[in-house]
Order: structure tokens, then C-alpha cells, then sequence
């Protein structure tokens, strides 16, 4: 599933990130802290406009993966500004990645839509 890939391509994108970060001196604890507002942004987000979990949770999916690709496209600019081609690299990989998978959950955002009505309307039918 595409999922269990995506999770594994996260742990190595993390490595790539903490492996730059040690090269240019700097602690992998930025990064953590970065990564801990950016959930923490992304859930206050996805709270505001869904009502039910499936649909919080595709609607979070979704933006998050578009808050990395956004960081993703500002890094490599900024390692393209100060010569670094190793950041810019890695950051192309890791938006390559990212870019996937926003696509496919994409692609599967109509779907869970439809299903999650469906089975809401199965549930107000079970209950008259």
C-alpha cells in the first residue's frame, strides 16, 4: 500500500534532512521542532472545516502533504541561492516523494467522499 511506502520514504527523507543539517553544523532538533508546529498547524486546520474523523483526517493528509511540498520548493530555492547542491538535492528527492504522494491521495479524495456520504446515509436510514 501506498501508505506503508510513503512512511518508509519519510523515514529516509528525515535522515537526508538530519544528515544536511550535521553537515552545516546545525542540530537535528530544528528540524524536530519544525515538524512538531507543522503538525500541530495542520490538525488545528483540518478541525475547522470537517465534521467527521475520515474526513478530517483525508482533508489533513491532504494539506499537510501540500505544507511539505510548499517547504520542500522554499529550500531547495534557498540551497539553489547559496550554492548548496547537496540541501538541493536531497530537498528535490524529498518534494519528488511528497509530490507522489499528494497525488495519489488526490486521486482518492472524491472516493472517501462518497463513501463516507454513503455510509452516513446507511446509518440515518438504520436509524428511523
Amino acid at each position: 500500500m501506498l501508505v506503508t511506502l510513503h512512511l518508509e520514504e519519510t523515514k529516509q527523507q528525515a535522515k537526508r534532512l538530519e544528515q544536511c543539517l550535521d553537515r552545516m553544523g546545525e542540530g537535528s532538533s530544528t528540524l524536530k521542532d519544525a515538524g512538531g508546529k507543522i503538525i500541530a498547524m495542520g490538525q488545528s486546520i483540518s478541525g475547522i472545516f470537517a465534521g467527521d474523523e475520515v474526513m478530517k483526517g483525508s482533508l489533513a493528509s491532504y494539506t499537510f502533504e501540500h505544507m511539505e511540498i510548499a517547504s520542500y520548493k522554499m529550500l531547495i530555492a534557498a540551497a539553489g541561492e547559496i550554492g548548496d547542491a547537496g540541501v538541493q538535492r536531497a530537498c528535490e528527492e524529498n518534494l519528488r516523494e511528497e509530490e507522489a504522494m499528494a497525488d495519489w491521495l488526490e486521486s482518492r479524495l472524491g472516493t472517501v467522499t462518497s463513501e463516507f456520504l454513503r455510509r452516513d446515509e446507511r446509518d440515518a436510514d438504520s436509524a428511523k
